[in-house]
């Protein structure tokens, strides 16, 4: 039963550490930049279509 014990706290330990600090998010980019002058933005590879061997 001791063991139990041992297994329950260290595992309550664990999860509350888990939950202790939330990451610090920062940005960081030129204030100088006019991005207006962007119009879009290609973020992933277009998609190709199937071809079959004969064309």
């Amino acid at each position: 039963m001791r063991i139990f014990w041992g297994f329950m706290m260290a595992g309550s330990i664990l999860l509350l550490s888990a939950c202790a600090e939330k990451p610090q998010v920062t940005a960081d980019y030129d204030h100088g930049v006019n991005f207006s002058q962007y119009h879009t933005y290609g973020f992933a590879a277009k998609e190709e279509k199937y071809q079959t061997l004969d064309g």
